[in-house]
This record gives structure tokens, sequence and C-alpha cells, in this order.
């Protein structure tokens, strides 16, 4: 895994070929169809201005297959040994959304953009993972994404952009990491055929999640005791007294590593 590290340190990017089996694709693939219809209901519900049919943010609590999904990933031997490594210790679950390009889509995220909030001078804060659903080619939009991007801090040109990255190609079940300050854009789908993906984010325990998945999910349900800490269960905020004061078994934030 120090290699892979090392190569996602140096060029930002990084991949895990051949990691979700077809049974799991064919049951995400599903999910997000009913988590686009839901989310589109809220965006119009709630007045968006320019509500997204085919974009599902902060989906982790629409169904357990999602919770599920993201077990499996992270306890994965090669995917944890390396989240592991990267971070230097503990991490969590920061986000995890569906995105689908379409023929004729056009959102934000066919700008050139990248997913920190605040430039981390490629410290090992942050780290995106792209799940591919389906396979990413030249002509359904496969990600455009500029290698050592993430040594930089100002944003570069639109020229220097396109001619000096590389696009994200692969098959259904393919997992790409990469330094989350890294350049990246989505492509124009130019075909008849849907290109989803699962965009899924992971940070150091002490850094704010995009959505409170504890509070989304619930004190009920059932989690493994470790998964819970990387969905962020012991590093949350205590908003009273009563929640401060105690038992570690309970406490909402533990300090081990």
């Amino acid at each position: 895994m120090r290699k892979l590290t090392e190569e996602i340190c140096d060029s930002g990017i990084g991949y895990f070929r051949n990691k979700i089996s077809n049974v799991w694709i064919d049951t995400l693939r599903e999910k997000a169809e009913e988590s686009f219809k839901r989310h589109y209901s809220i965006q119009i519900k709630n007045g968006m201005e320019n509500p997204n049919r085919w974009l599902a943010l902060n989906a982790i609590g629409d169904c357990n297959e999602y919770l599920k999904f993201a077990e499996i990933l992270v306890f994965d031997y090669e995917i944890e040994q390396f989240l592991t490594e990267y971070f230097n210790g503990s991490f969590i679950l920061n986000s995890f959304s569906i995105l689908c390009a379409k023929a004729g889509d056009d959102n934000f995220s066919l700008k050139a953009h990248r997913d920190s909030r605040e430039y981390m001078n490629s410290t090992n804060l942050m780290i995106n993972f792209l799940v591919l659903l389906d396979e990413f080619t030249d002509r359904n939009g496969a990600t455009y994404i500029l290698p050592r991007s993430h040594h930089k801090k100002e944003k570069p040109s639109d020229e220097y952009f396109y001619k000096n990255c590389d696009r994200v190609l692969g098959t259904a079940g393919d997992v790409l990491a990469f330094h989350s300050d890294v350049w990246h854009a989505a492509g124009r789908n130019l075909t008849d055929h849907p290109r989803r993906a699962i965009a899924m984010t992971f940070t150091k325990p002490y850094m704010k999640q995009l959505v409170d998945i504890p509070r989304m999910i619930g004190e009920n349900q059932y989690l493994d005791p470790k998964m819970k800490k990387i969905l962020g269960y012991t590093t949350r905020v205590p908003s009273n007294l009563d929640e401060w004061y105690q038992p570690i078994e309970t406490r909402y934030y533990l300090t081990e590593k």
C-alpha cells in the first residue's frame, strides 16, 4: 500500500481495479434511480433554482444498501490498509453521493473544480473515491483530472487544464482515489446511456462532515462498532452538558487514534 500512497501523494491519482462485484453494481444502480427521484423531489419542494434530476448528494441515509456497501468497501483489506496509511491513523466518511451523466445534462461538475473547501497544501487531510457503476469512456463523459495539480494553490486556466489532464477510463467496479485538491471536471455524455458513479470523500476525524451522518442515520440503527467510528459517531460535537458528561461507551467524542 505504501507504493499507492506515494503515487497519490506525488501524482494525486491512483486506482483500485475490479473492486466491486457485479451483484453490488446492479444493486447500486437500482438504488441510485430511487435516490435520484427522492432527491429531485426534495429540490423541487424546497424551491431550488436549478434542480438536478440526476444528482443525489449526501445520499448515505437513503437506504441500508448504501450503508452496507460503504462498510464492505472500507473493510476491503487493500482499501482499509491504504486509508489507514494515507491518514496515518483514523479516518471518517465525510460524504457519499450518487452522480449520473446523461446526454444534454448541464451542471456545475462540468467546470474544473476541486472538492476541498480550503487548499490543503498537499497534506493528507482528505481524499476522494469515485466508484464506477458504468464503464467510463471518452464518449460517455469520463472525468477529466489534472495530475499533480494538488501541489499548486492556484486554479489552472481552462486551456492548461484540458491540454494536460487525463481521462478517468475504466470499467464498472473500478475505484479511483485522488487527492481532494486535485482539479477535475465531469465530461459530457455523448451517448444514449447513463454514466453513473458513487462519489465518496474520507477525511481526518476532526474535519466536519458535509452532512451530519450520525443524526441522519439515527441512534437506533444497528451498525458494526468499527463502522460507527468511520461514519462519525465518535467524532460528534456534544450540544449540551448532558451529552458531554458521559461514560466512555456512550461518549460523543473519543480521542484515541
